[in-house]
């Protein structure tokens, strides 16, 4: 829904949202499921951190408390755990993770950042038992995203955990074409969103930045509730029940 809304912004709105239903294949645990809920909000000339601010503003409205957020470099920590200068490029990222055993061989024929994901899955995700945003992610895991002013080898993206869950994800959008295009080519020819560039290069899509929130994993996070799949169970016996509404907190305990 991103190019939808980042669209919507041309017309001369200045934020814009959109809270639905999403389905992704081929995903089924407690963290993950094919069926679930996200809000996805966008506006113009927003930076870095006030796309923080505004994120962690409206979770301390709809918790109604303040949440006290830890901040964790990947870019830092790749260096003191893993050895890896995300300054240098990403063959030689690759190479070094490959070498240190860090990631199975099979990731060899796989783009760099397939490599620094599994990375942060399996060993700082983990870690993340208070609320902590990911910040300072190496400029190849997400092409979209505005490379950080005299760092640009880094990004200007966020992503925020709740004991180990990934709650939140943003970032501020790239305008500049020509590196966006290159970026998208060095991950692979699947990446290239020639939709996204052909906006930009008519100068359709003003400057931005946005944020998307994963609705059930911050119940996950805050609520107790042990996974997607149990969450929208008792989501859909609410809305089938004439007597409950889905804004009582009774309905949905019980």
């Amino acid at each position: 829904m991103e190019l939808n809304l980042r669209s919507a912004l041309a017309s001369g709105l200045n934020s814009v949202y959109e809270l639905g239903p999403c389905f992704r294949p081929g995903e089924s645990d407690g963290l993950r499921h094919p069926e679930f809920y996200m809000m996805e909000l966008f506006q113009r000339d927003l930076n870095f951190e006030g796309l923080i601010k505004l994120t962690t503003a409206m979770l301390d409205a709809a918790l109604n408390r303040k949440l006290d957020i830890a901040r964790v470099s990947v870019s830092q920590w790749l260096k003191k755990e893993c050895d890896v200068d995300c300054s240098e490029s990403n063959i030689l990222i690759k190479e070094k993770l490959l070498n240190k055993k860090l990631v199975p061989e099979d990731f060899k024929s796989l783009p760099t950042f397939k490599a620094i994901n599994y990375i942060i899955d399996q060993r700082l995700e983990p870690q993340l038992s208070n609320p902590t945003l990911l910040i300072d992610f190496p400029a190849c895991t997400i092409c979209l995203a505005k490379r950080v002013q005299g760092h640009p080898h880094l990004i200007e993206r966020f992503e925020l955990f709740v004991n180990g869950i990934e709650i939140a994800h943003g970032f501020v959008d790239e305008t500049e074409t020509t590196d966006l295009e290159s970026r998208m080519r060095e991950n692979g020819d699947e990446f290239v969103d020639l939709g996204v560039l052909e906006l930009l290069k008519t100068g359709r899509l003003p400057q931005s930045a946005g944020v998307g929130f994963g609705i059930e994993r911050i119940m996950l996070g805050f609520c107790g509730v042990s996974s997607i799949s149990e969450l929208i169970h008792k989501s859909q016996f609410v809305i089938s029940n004439k007597d409950n509404s889905m804004s009582d907190p009774v309905a949905l305990n019980n």
